[in-house]
């Protein structure tokens, strides 16, 4: 009966230690979690066995580290960093024991990497009393680093290591392949989108300074937060909320709630299962490839727990909740390095969602982070020439972010709040707020006008005439009052504009006059019509009707859609749609989204694609041609023959304001230009002309290239006494008339 018995309950409990929701024992209960969102390291610690050090991919084969010590004593390995990438495990010992692992089994030491030598003597002097905190994050082409290694104990107290002023980079095994020395202790560091991060502590306070990954050019950043940069697809994210991998986890009461959008969720367990008759002050999440391990923290006393759930658990809870998240429409803009999306959503169980989402290439949308803000009440967004900022409802839900990935609230400052009286009386006011970086600052502008019907009677704002100006962290430098509505305003080549409303003395209809200052303090008058403006670097011009979305000009004519890198010369991309609605366009790095309507459907363009229309339709290099500094559009461009500019005969005569028309004479195809009471006949294929009936040579043949009449340029120069120049930096034909 025994020989029958023994087989069932040893099964039994294989079975039981193999269940995700039973895994737990008196061992696991002490369990530390480790991850980078692939694997889970976890360390369980007894006073018989040590530290046992085991990790997983799904959650539920644990294998053993192999050859990694134990003793009663305490563990070789102190504690592990989360790379992003992999796995840093730091050792109680000297430096030449840490270990650097991407798949947690296969470990590698590295303590011989220079990087780590400059901390060893720090490490050294009493390594049970020395603090080794050491932080690495992976940013897609290598690791950054930054430490606090020091000595601790009284044998040594003073002894640090030089490294920890310092941000080091790193290739993706761990070779040094630079740093920077910001000269005081580096405290926190971060990367979001393309830039790194760092805390500095600095004499008069901390401060945040960036740097492009690549270029490691290091500046005062002016932001109070450093961004972070999320790997998660979560809508929405609340207070006490855990995310983990695509899921965020929520315990309410004794339900323990799953999520993979942040705002609906679903029942997944309860917690009374885990830790009964105990208090579960709050719980932690570890992604792994097959799922995540949630741990239970209790409120005090009793040991903590943990279980396993692997994905498809994760999925059918989410979708207990019911709710479907559809997009109805989205506001796109752009910097040329990422675009950033606001979009306008709806759930199935009705009520709309308002959320942030950024791109590189318009085609992989992430959620951006917006920790503790509600986009809901996001009105607009606007591209300030150096970072992004959204207007809310409230000047609380104001947000600004450099990268349009990480956002902070910037609601409390002074030249929002002063205005709230005004933001929304009796229900919502029309808000309307500029702001434009200057190179140096921000300068802004708002008009809040309180609309009729909304409970008070309209109200203009007394700030709606005054410019501001703003540091990097957006607080007031200085300001200026004009006394009536500022309409708009620029900044080109150092100096600030403002388009201003200014009342006629005599009661008439008032006009707008535009001002300038060089420093912000004084403002004079000008004679300027329209507002100069400073074109991104590459865009020479801009037409009526063109759009820009830095670096690109897009225009839409003869039904098709054009893109130029220039503003002068424009390739086709698509056909156009049959609409009388206003393109919109926005990019980022990696490509560029077209729309004709607000909340309408858009057309995405990799940056590849739009090079290779563009060196398709214009190979090798260009030359331009400019008439009194104005650059003229052709629809095939010059060229050079024989040192010549050749130009196309139609698009020139337009541009000097001859009308064109092709006959036929004596076999002869003759191209005749007419401008008040002028006649210019040029044989086409000949170098033949007549000048009112007067014969003159061209310099050159003209000929007919892909369709298009060329003629020399200097032809017309000499006939009607125009100024002609080369620009050889910039390949242009200078016309003055």
């Amino acid at each position: 009966m025994y020989k029958r018995i023994f087989p069932l309950l040893l099964t039994l409990a294989l079975l039981l230690c193999a269940s995700p929701a039973l895994a737990a024992d008196a061992a696991v209960n002490s369990a530390v979690f480790y991850s980078d969102g692939e694997t889970i390291i976890r360390r369980e610690s007894s006073y018989e066995l040590g530290d046992v050090w085991t990790c997983s991919q799904d959650g539920v084969t644990w294998t053993e580290i192999p050859g990694w010590e134990k003793t009663a004593l305490g563990p070789f390995i102190s504690d592990i960093e989360c790379m992003g990438r992999g796995f840093f495990a730091k050792v109680v010992q000297p430096v030449s024991g840490c270990r650097f692992s991407l798949d947690g089994i296969h470990w590698t030491e590295v303590g011989e990497k220079n990087w780590l030598m400059d901390s060893e003597e720090a490490w050294r002097i009493n390594p049970m009393l020395s603090q080794k905190e050491m932080h690495f994050i992976w940013t897609g082409q290598g690791y950054i680093m930054y430490q606090n290694v020091r000595n601790i104990g009284k044998a040594a107290p003073d002894i640090i290591s030089p490294r920890n002023t310092k941000i080091t980079y790193m290739d993706e095994n761990l070779n040094m392949t630079g740093d920077h020395d910001f000269g005081a202790q580096v405290l926190e560091a971060g990367y979001s989108g393309s830039t790194v991060y760092a805390r500095v502590a600095e004499a008069d306070g901390t401060k945040i300074y960036s740097a492009g990954v690549s270029d490691g050019k290091w500046e005062d950043s002016g932001l109070e937060e450093i961004p972070q940069q999320l790997p998660t697809k979560i809508i929405a994210r609340s207070a006490g909320d855990e995310p983990a991998g695509d899921y965020v986890f929520r315990k309410e009461g004794d339900r323990l709630l799953c999520s993979n959008n942040g705002v609906s969720f679903g029942v997944l367990d309860t917690v009374a299962k885990h830790i009964p008759q105990v208090s579960c002050a709050s719980i932690r999440a570890y992604a792994c490839r097959d799922g995540v391990i949630v741990q239970f923290l209790p409120e005090y006393g009793s040991s903590p727990d943990y279980a396993f759930y692997p994905r498809a658990a994760l999925d059918a809870a989410c979708a207990k909740s019911g709710d479907t998240y559809r997009m109805d429409y989205a506001v796109y803009t752009g910097d040329g390095s990422v675009i950033v999306r606001r979009e306008a959503g709806s759930w199935s169980s009705g009520g709309t969602v308002y959320t942030l989402s950024w791109s590189s290439d318009g085609v992989n949308w992430r959620y951006a982070d917006t920790p503790g803000y509600d986009a809901q009440y996001a009105q607009y967004i606007l591209n300030t020439g150096r970072g992004f900022f959204v207007v809310g409802s409230w000047p609380e839900f104001c947000q600004f972010s450099l990268d349009g990935v990480s956002w902070y609230s910037v609601g409390g400052k002074a030249w929002l709040t002063k205005n709230r009286g005004y933001w929304r009386p009796g229900a919502r006011a029309c808000v309307e707020i500029q702001l434009l970086w200057t190179g140096g600052g921000y300068l802004a502008r708002q008009s809040i006008i309180a609309p009729h019907g909304q409970g008070e009677s309209p109200q203009e704002n007394p700030d709606n005439s005054v410019v501001t100006f703003l540091d990097g962290q957006l607080d007031i430098i200085s300001e200026y009052d004009f006394g009536s509505p500022v309409l708009e305003v620029s900044c080109s080549g150092g100096i600030c504009y403002a388009r201003v409303e200014t009342p006629q003395t005599d009661g008439g209809r008032s006009t707008d006059a535009i001002y300038s200052s060089p420093d912000g303090q004084t403002w004079e008058r000008t004679g300027l019509t329209d507002l100069p403006r400073t074109l991104p670097d590459g865009i020479r011009t801009l037409g009526e009707g063109d759009v820009l979305a830095a670096p690109y000009v897009f225009r839409q004519e003869d039904g098709g859609l054009f893109v130029s890198d220039d503003g002068v010369y424009f390739a086709r991309m698509a056909q156009a749609p049959e609409t009388e609605e206003e393109l919109t366009a926005a990019c980022g790095a990696g490509g560029a989204v077209v729309s004709w309507s607000y909340g309408a459907p858009v057309q995405s363009y990799s940056s590849e694609a739009i090079t290779a229309a563009l060196a398709a339709r214009y190979p090798g290099t260009r030359i331009y041609a400019a008439l009194d500094g104005a650059y003229i559009s052709f629809d095939d461009p010059p060229y050079a023959k024989n040192q010549r500019v050749m130009v196309p005969l139609r698009n020139i005569s337009e541009a000097l304001g001859f009308t064109v028309e092709w006959v036929k004479e004596d076999g002869r195809d003759l191209a005749v230009c007419t401008r008040d009471g002028v006649t210019v006949r040029v044989e086409i294929g000949s170098a033949r002309a007549e000048v009112n009936g007067e014969a003159c040579a061209l310099e050159a043949p003209s000929e007919v290239l892909r369709g298009r009449t060329y003629v020399p340029i200097r032809f017309f120069s000499e006939q009607f006494g125009l100024d002609v120049d080369w620009d050889q930096d910039s390949c242009t034909v200078l016309l003055k008339q």
